[in-house]
């Protein structure tokens, strides 16, 4: 409008550059956006229970171009007791190169805990264009319960240092079982008869 009133060929170049490079980010976003993917970064595959454990967004960005804003939103739910939750991960990412975006979790509740990319999406240079990008599915991350020390079961060396009746715990398939033995010289209890 000013480069009109005023009959300014400055003016009017600069109107051209203001609305012609919106439309050529935009352009380059639609571009960029079929070479880019995200998936869920997991470091480490177990963790114990309340322990802080990073995970993130993992996003590839194969074409040259880098895209200054990146938005991906994962869901997070452990299977056993808690509903989903939601984290949203914002950054950047370089042209030809990977970037992870991290933050620690926990868990209150043991059990499988299961990750997903629920969407990515890219803008270009102006936030003005969005683009969903590319996702892999879901991600597992078991959390266990905190080991518990227990006395180990007698061997055959300790038979002559426990006394006829022993007690202790061993572990079977991951649940704790007390156990109980019995040496030749404990008196077993009398068996009742009728």
């Amino acid at each position: 409008y000013l480069a009109i009133l005023y009959d300014s060929p400055m003016l009017l170049g600069f109107g051209l550059m203001e609305m012609i490079l919106p439309v050529i980010s935009g352009i380059l976003m639609l571009w960029t956006a079929p070479h880019m993917k995200a998936q869920i970064y997991l470091p480490i595959g177990v963790a114990e229970k309340e322990q802080p454990v990073n995970v993130g967004v993992r996003i590839e960005n194969k074409s040259r171009i880098p895209v200054s804003r990146l938005e991906a939103k994962i869901k997070i739910q452990n299977r056993f007791y808690q509903p989903e939750k939601e984290v949203i991960f914002q950054g950047m990412a370089d042209g030809r190169g990977t970037t992870r975006l991290t933050t620690a979790i926990t868990s209150s509740q043991c059990g499988p805990v299961a990750l997903w990319v629920e969407q990515a999406k890219v803008w270009d240079l102006f936030h003005l264009f969005g683009k969903k990008i590319r996702t892999r599915p879901a991600s597992r991350r078991r959390f266990l319960p905190q080991p518990i020390k227990k006395q180990s079961p007698p061997g055959p060396k300790d038979r002559k240092t426990i006394p006829a009746l022993s007690v202790y715990s061993m572990p079977i398939l991951g649940l704790f079982y007390t156990i109980k033995t019995w040496t030749s010289s404990a008196i077993l209890p009398a068996s009742p008869r009728f």
